[in-house]
């Protein structure tokens, strides 16, 4: 029996056991047959008839049989018995019968193989060059002569034929050797070709590279199966190339003729002329090689076409010679960048944009350019559905089945033939309606049970299926019983007797359902038509309404009919300071229901003042919207502010029509700060047209009045510009302008932080002087976010000047100046959230320019036992305890993945991981197209880890803090960093001697995490901190990762050394200016304090270098609101209350001031922060230590970020 090479003899009727045989028989034989073992065994199982064996001469017997006839043995005995020499012989002979024998003949380009053989298997051949890789081929036992070509001529290979029989394998024998060299070629067999433009290139039936050979060694290179190319040198340009072939030893000798083939349009030859070409030019001539008698200039040429052209050669411009013709198709290699799709149920929509390296200066002129866009059901073999698209750009194909996968394509056609293929996008058409309920059953099984039920629709096309049936009296209209399910099949019980019923079903998903009631859809129609009929009606009463109304355009309109607006006021007294945080809470309460009844008892409009100015037919163009129009008596909208009679604008943004007078407006009333509280375009609707030039043009004139752009500086909420304003009806009337843009208010809604609002008034009022006009303040419809601005600018005043506030009576008094100012309860509720803001908190930002006067103002105490300033604020620092909901990280299955069980991930901004997806998503996700995909995802397809998403300066999510990752999380973490496309990894944990594998999740060299190998190819040591480089392989995608592992913060609450700290961020922040749009992933122990201090530091530096001034308050109290324990140190030592000072005056060395002006200073490497500790803990209750210094001293920390900042 023969396995895996190797035969074992079993006894039969043809080998008996128990024949002798002298010592000197060998028990085992090497052949050119697989080795052979021989075990014997007294009992003789029959598999064939007995043979003669007296007769040593007898052959192997011919009866038809297959290797499974010989059986194994029941026994086997020990080795040491024998076997006849004859049955041996006779053994392996029957082996050759059944596996058979070959030979080989060499034959024009490669070997014939011929098998000899009666049995009944497959065939393997395999062949190979010394040093080469092996070919094998599988052949059917039918199949006894088989072709190899495409072989190296004049080269010897070693071949071998097994023969396989279900496992078994044996070598088929060859009397001639297993080695047969190949026979010579001859000239006759290779062929020139052009394969490749600008290289020589030759054809066989033959593996010519190897027997290819050129006077300068020029290397061939593969073109296709079978072509191989070599590229002329310069050098030989003008001259004859000639190529030899050492097997068949003979060669050929080409013409190199003047000039590269063009590659591009427009189509140039610029040949590189030789030495020996000498005061030559050269002129070409092309024709197209279907239409030769047409002949085009080299600008003329277009892609995808045969051409052909001749250069005329000149001496001195006598032509001398034409060159030989050069044959070469210009492909463009277009390439289509899919944009953005849509769907419908019956339709999918593609939008393309297509690019040319090549034709890239004349695809926009390619007449003959096409495409044709295709989708064809994925799972399927049927034919999709094709639409032509001359133009290119999007094409709409239709007639599609709803939620069915379709695979679509772009290809591009030029002159009606395919080009350049292009990437196949996968899509799912939207949910249409399911097909109708068919065999709808209604029993009465008992005398009050009725049993409903129904087939299953035959086509769904949705995602998932639920019947609902109710059950309604005869002739009435209330349900008296419903159910839905996923089967149609349910039980009405308990009903009443002799009562007639009627039953619905429908079919349903999403917001598609299918209803066997005919008669509910008449009704449906028929309501569909008397409601459209009405509204034609409607519409023809108020147009015949508003044509006589415009017949008196000087008649007083008013906006509203009420007469008695005074009545609805609410007698609402202004609210003191020291209760603004109390009344503010108990008008929240109840689901706002006082805010609510307060602003609804303010009229929209009040009604004694009207706008027949603003209706006049060349004023109404003017207005952005119809219901929102200045009044007759303040045409003007100068707004009274909390003492100043005239300190406001409040205009609508403007439009095309009105810029005009807008800059009119600023000039006449001699405004010199502009606020805009919205963006140019929200939502794809414009809101307000730009007035002001772009940085590109810089200067823009509208009639009399040119402005121009002086600077423009951009920070994350805001956009401050310096304009000049010029009227050229007025000599030397420059004027400067300062235009504020507020660009965090969303479309829907208000800014979920006050403070920024209060940040963008303390911009504004930088910039106010005592000759400055009214501040012009506008949104799009100038009523909104312009009141709501307005209103706490005033009110800011009157609560700083007076301690006490009247919001309710100040916007009653802005909608008595400008309609609807105010516009919606969140804006009005917004007022009051600013003035919390900063009656609770105050004003925290400290410029560069001041830092050193602010530190010592804020460490100063007015006697030993009062808490000095800096205390004091930090103090004031809200906790934000159990504001958000953390259920998921405290669930049984994932509580164990927490290392503290204080430091949870709250559920809005934890890091999701998607399940069974290595990729990265968020857009893809584009992310944004999320995409990235978006992670608010169902938890069933996410898994669970310590990580949240941490806000920057610039933006969310611009950090990712986790807990240093566990033995059991390792693999996720590396999960995380891939999926969310992390480029640094920041670790500030420290790591024991005597256990690294709780914290190290790397390798020396490479490592695997579950589906990811991490190698680390690179490591820079610094006394401070290390720097790894590092690879994160996931099947065939490699990323690289930068990891930095700070030193120097062991067991203790602060850095060593805050310079070390300091140096480690500046080298992060090198190596990421340019990924801005990608998280940085920070850990430490448990992902709270020292991930804290490294985030609000980076914070504070970025809004050093842009906006020259730090917030440490506001920074710490955003970092407490996104993840527990994370506000800045969490200590409970007091060594940090002296701690921060000193770090504090010593960033006076760092951040020195000349004139008011930060002076920038490149710190040398070796100067550093010493740290003094001058006071001791002073003993108090174990209660009140612990939780009045662990606040102190994570405000501490919060500045000391600030100073390292800016530092």
């Amino acid at each position: 029996i023969c396995r895996n090479n190797h035969c074992d003899i079993v006894c039969s009727d043809l080998f008996p056991c128990n024949v002798s045989q002298s010592a000197s028989s060998p028990t085992r034989t090497t052949t050119n047959s697989p080795s052979l073992s021989v075990t014997s065994s007294p009992t003789v199982t029959k598999a064939a008839p007995a043979a003669n064996h007296s007769d040593p001469s007898a052959t192997a017997p011919t009866p038809p049989l297959t290797l499974s006839t010989l059986k194994p043995s029941n026994q086997t005995l020990s080795s040491t018995s024998s076997l006849g020499s004859y049955q041996l012989r006779y053994f392996i002979n029957l082996l050759i019968w059944f596996s058979g024998s070959y030979n080989v003949t060499p034959i024009k380009f490669g070997f014939r193989f011929n098998i000899t053989s009666s049995a009944a298997g497959n065939y393997t051949i395999t062949i190979n060059e010394e040093g080469q890789s092996t070919t094998s081929l599988q052949l059917s036992d039918q199949t006894k002569s088989h072709e190899i070509k495409q072989l190296k001529p004049c080269t010897e290979y070693e071949h071998h034929v097994t023969f396989t029989v279900g496992p078994d394998k044996i070598k088929c024998i060859n009397s001639d050797g297993h080695k047969t060299k190949t026979s010579e070629m001859i000239d006759i067999k290779v062929s020139s070709r052009s394969c490749k433009p600008g290289y020589v290139c030759y054809q066989s039936d033959w593996n010519i590279g190897s027997s290819l050979s050129t006077p300068n060694n020029i290397p061939a290179h593969r073109c296709d199966k079978k072509t191989f190319c070599v590229k002329p040198g310069s050098n030989d340009i003008c001259s004859d190339f000639t190529t030899s072939f050492t097997c068949g030893n003979f060669s050929i000798t080409k013409s190199i003729t003047v000039g590269p083939i063009p590659t591009e349009l427009p189509a140039k030859i610029n040949p590189e002329l030789p030495p020996n070409c000498k005061n030559l030019s050269i002129d070409y001539t092309c024709q197209e090689n279907r239409n030769p008698a047409e002949q085009k200039k080299l600008s003329e040429l277009e892609p995808y076409t045969d051409y052909s052209c001749t250069g005329l050669i000149k001496n001195n411009n006598v032509p001398i010679k034409v060159t030989t013709a050069i044959k070469f198709n210009i492909d463009c290699e277009l390439t289509i960048t899919n944009t953005k799709n849509s769907t419908t149920n019956t339709s999918i929509e593609l939008r393309w944009n297509t690019a040319s390296q090549k034709c890239r200066n004349v695809l926009s002129n390619l007449k003959k350019l096409s495409y044709e866009c295709s989708c064809r059901p994925t799972d399927s073999n049927q034919k999709g559905k094709t639409h032509e698209e001359t133009n290119g750009g999007r094409c709409k194909i239709s007639g599609l089945k709803p939620y069915t996968n379709y695979t679509c394509d772009i290809q591009p056609t030029y002159n009606n033939k395919k080009v350049n293929k292009q990437p196949e996008v996968k899509l799912e058409t939207d949910p249409g309606r399911p097909d109708q309920i068919t065999k709808l059953n209604v029993n009465v099984s008992e005398h009050n049970v009725i049993k409903v039920t129904c087939d299953r629709a035959k086509n769904l096309n949705g995602p998932e299926e639920r019947y609902i049936i109710r059950l309604r009296y005869a002739g009435g209209t209330d349900v008296v019983a419903s159910q839905n399910g996923p089967k149609c099949n349910t039980e009405f019980k308990d009903l009443s007797y002799l009562t007639k019923y009627t039953v619905e079903v429908f079919f349903s998903f999403n917001h598609h359902f299918t209803d066997n009631d005919k008669a509910v859809i008449g009704f449906l129609v028929f309501l569909i038509i008397i409601t459209f009929v009405a509204l034609l009606f409607v519409s023809y009463k108020i147009y015949i309404l508003k044509r006589r109304k415009s017949h008196d355009l000087s008649e007083n309109i008013g906006l509203i009919s009420t007469a008695n607006d005074e009545e609805n006021l609410l007698p609402i007294e202004p609210i003191v300071a020291e209760v603004l945080l109390e009344t503010y809470k108990r008008k929240l309460a109840d689901e706002g229901r006082l805010f609510l009844a307060e602003f609804q008892s303010i009229p929209r409009i009040f009604s004694r003042y009207t706008v027949k100015e603003a209706k006049k037919p060349n004023n109404s163009v003017k207005n952005r919207y119809v219901d929102i129009l200045p009044l007759v008596t303040i045409f003007i909208f100068l707004l009274k502010g909390y003492k100043e009679s005239k300190k406001y604008i409040a205009a609508q943004g403007p439009k095309d029509e009105s810029v005009t007078d807008f800059w009119r407006m600023v000039w006449e009333q001699q405004s010199s700060i502009i606020v805009m509280v919205t963006r140019c375009e929200e939502g794809n609707r414009t809101k307000c047209a730009q007035y002001w030039p772009s940085p590109q043009r810089e200067t823009e004139i509208f009639e009399e009045f040119i402005v121009k752009l002086s600077s423009e500086n951009h920070c994350p909420d805001y956009t401050i510009r310096h304009l000049s304003l010029t009227n050229k009806k007025e000599k030397n009337s420059e004027r400067e302008v300062t235009h504020i843009q507020f660009m965090s208010w969303p479309d829907h809604g208000v800014p979920e932080d006050p403070h920024l609002l209060l940040k963008l008034r303390r911009r504004v009022n930088a910039f106010k002087n005592f000759f400055s006009g009214p501040i012009v303040i506008h949104c799009s419809a100038g009523v909104g976010r312009t009141g709501t601005y307005i209103g706490i600018d005033a009110m800011m005043e009157c609560l700083e000047a007076e301690g006490r506030v009247d919001i309710y009576g100040y916007v009653v008094r802005l909608r008595r100046q400008r309609c609807l100012m105010v516009q919606v309860e969140s804006q009005y509720i917004l007022i009051h959230q600013a003035l919390v803001e900063h009656n609770q908190f105050g004003e925290s930002e400290i410029a560069l320019s001041e830092l050193h006067s602010a530190v010592n103002s804020l460490k100063q105490k007015s006697s030993d036992s009062e808490p000095s300033l800096l205390e004091e604020e930090f103090e004031r620092l809200p906790t934000f305890k159990t504001w958000r909901t953390f259920n998921t990280g405290i669930t049984e299955e994932n509580i164990k993945k927490n290392r503290s069980s204080s430091v949870i991930p709250y559920d809005y901004n934890r890091v999701l991981l998607k399940i069974d997806e290595g990729y990265s998503h968020d857009s893809d996700h584009d992310e944004n197209d999320e995409e990235e995909s978006s992670d608010e995802e169902d938890e069933e397809s996410t898994k669970y880890i310590n990580a949240s998403y941490i806000d920057g300066y610039w933006g969310p999510r611009a950090f990712i803090v986790a807990q240093t990752p566990l033995p059991d999380t390792m693999a996720d973490f590396w999960l995380m960093v891939y999926q969310k496309k992390a480029s640094t990894i920041v670790m500030l944990s420290e790591c024991s001697v005597g256990d690294m594998s709780d914290c190290v999740y790397w390798g020396n060299d490479k490592k695997v995490f579950g589906d990811f190998e991490v190698e680390v190819v690179n490591t820079d040591t610094s006394p401070t901190f290390i720097c790894r480089t590092m690879l994160i392989h996931h099947r065939k995608d490699s990323r690289q990762v930068k990891h930095f592992q700070f030193l120097k913060w062991v067991k203790r609450e602060v850095p060593e050394n805050p310079q070390d700290f300091i140096d480690m961020i500046k080298n992060i922040r090198s190596g990421c200016k340019s990924e801005r749009g990608m998280s940085i992933v920070v850990h430490c122990n448990n992902g709270s304090s020292r991930s804290g201090v490294f985030c609000a530091l980076w914070n504070l530096l970025d809004s050093a270098e842009i906006e020259k001034l730090v917030d440490v308050f506001q920074v710490t109290k955003t970092l407490r609101k996104e993840r527990q324990a994370i506000e800045g140190f969490t200590c409970t030592t007091l060594h940090h209350v002296s701690y921060v000072p000193t770090v504090l005056i010593s960033l006076e060395a760092a951040c020195p001031v000349q004139n008011g002006e930060v002076k920038a200073v490149q710190a040398p490497a070796v100067d550093s922060v010493q740290i003094v500790n001058e006071t001791k803990a002073a003993e108090q209750p174990a209660e009140a230590k612990e939780d009045k210094y662990t606040r102190l001293i994570q405000s501490n920390t919060i500045v000391l970020q600030v100073l390292f900042k800016l530092f």
